[in-house]
């Protein structure tokens, strides 16, 4: 097993193989969230709701979430390189083998299936990256990791809508599947190159990551962070789902207009990106948790009111700004809560995550035909904005170094 100094470690966050990585996010999470906008188009094609065609949203994020697990103790075993790189070959198949079904339920089976492989990339990258980074400086090297996903979930929502009126939505997933292809055969390259370091725990066995995890969650910092992070997802996401529906059902929007509206969300995520080192020095962990919630309460509680589509694109940009506010202090919690076996720390951490989101939309799915847009938009801006004063209260029992002192003694169980 190497070791790497400091320096050594701070070159490493910054060479080829983790922009290799950040594209990989990119692809993972466009794959997880490029039906966001396809929704209308889909119930068209299969005779259905959005809400009805809203499964293939689920089954993704349920396989994303539910998969995480099992893809720690394979990147503490194998290699996290290695694992990101064959769970990108592999999704890529599934990916392009989607724009051939003739049925919402083969899709939904192929969609579980492009979950269960992007299920690995976003943890098991984050983990590589802390292994070689300073607590101190790590939030920072996150923040630009970070613009992969944003990326992805950007092109996700834009070019899913934009993509919808010019190709349709099997185009829209051949295409991606391709790109798909192109950044897995880049990450090969990588790993066969003598860039890629990786850190190995040969002996580690399923039945020892059974006995970390269990470890883990007893622990009062842990549990504070991941029922966060699971109430962001389930909450978050659970409406987001629904806002391009909302704007070609309600509002009478194109395709290419909701998904340049739904990319405010991720606009405004590569602005948090840029202003990351500022904003983290100035307000700190509490004051990032607690602005997150209240412009995420902001964006929803306006897509709660809206009558014109275009005034949703403030919603996104406020929502969007506000989420990345508040998850990339969750994550930066999350890369130190086994500083020794992150890709397990991490895979739990998203876990929860993908899980609540998945819990989400199915909820959000049944009150929509229920109580409507409206109604839905609103009551998740209330629950956003407790969830930021929530975070605030948590977060001022337990400061980073008692954080630190917490995965010391997980490491030692």
């Amino acid at each position: 097993m190497p070791t790497l100094n400091a320096n050594c470690d701070q070159e490493r966050v910054a060479n080829r193989p983790i922009v290799a990585l950040t594209l990989s996010a990119f692809v993972a999470i466009a794959a997880v969230r490029m039906t966001d906008p396809l929704l209308p188009q889909l119930a068209r094609e299969f005779a259905t709701t959005p809400t009805g065609a809203s499964i293939v949203s689920t089954s993704a994020m349920l396989a994303y979430g539910v998969c995480q697990v099992g893809y720690g103790p394979l990147g503490e075993r194998h290699g996290k390189y290695t694992v990101v790189t064959a769970v990108t070959l592999l999704g890529a198949a599934f990916m392009l083998a989607s724009a051939f079904v003739q049925s919402l339920e083969i899709l939904a089976v192929l969609r579980l299936a492009v979950g269960a492989m992007a299920a690995a990339v976003v943890p098991l990258s984050i983990a590589y990256i802390a292994d070689g980074t300073a607590y101190e400086a790590r939030q920072k090297v996150l923040a630009h990791f970070l613009s992969g996903q944003i990326l992805g979930m950007l092109a996700a929502q834009a070019l899913g809508g934009v993509g919808a009126d010019f190709i349709g939505w099997r185009g829209v997933f051949g295409a991606l599947g391709a790109i798909y292809t192109g950044v897995g055969f880049i990450l090969w390259c990588e790993l066969r190159s003598s860039r890629v370091v990786e850190r190995r725990v040969p002996e580690f066995r399923l039945s020892l990551a059974i006995v970390r995890y269990l470890a883990l969650v007893q622990l009062g910092p842990v549990q504070r962070v991941l029922v966060l992070v699971g109430a962001e997802g389930f909450l978050l996401y659970g409406a987001q789902t629904f806002v391009g529906a909302f704007l070609k059902n309600d509002l009478g929007m194109s395709y290419s207009g909701l998904g340049l509206v739904l990319a405010c969300f991720g606009i405004s995520g590569l602005a948090y990106t840029v202003l990351a080192p500022y904003i983290v020095r100035r307000l700190g962990e509490r004051g990032m948790m607690f602005f997150g919630g209240l412009l995420m309460c902001a964006g929803f509680s306006i897509c709660s009111l809206a009558t014109v589509a275009w005034s949703v694109s403030v919603a996104m940009a406020s929502s969007g700004f506000g989420f990345y506010l508040m998850h990339n202090t969750l994550q930066t919690r999350a890369t130190q809560m086994a500083p020794s076996e992150r890709g397990l720390g991490m895979s739990m951490f998203s876990s929860i995550y993908f899980v609540g989101q998945a819990g989400g939309v199915a909820t959000c799915a049944l009150m929509i035909d229920v109580f409507g847009y409206g109604v839905v938009f609103g009551v998740v801006a209330l629950a956003l904005l407790a969830l930021g004063s929530g975070g605030v209260k948590l977060f001022g029992h337990n400061n980073l170094a008692e954080g630190a002192h917490a995965a010391n003694l997980s490491d030692r169980s």
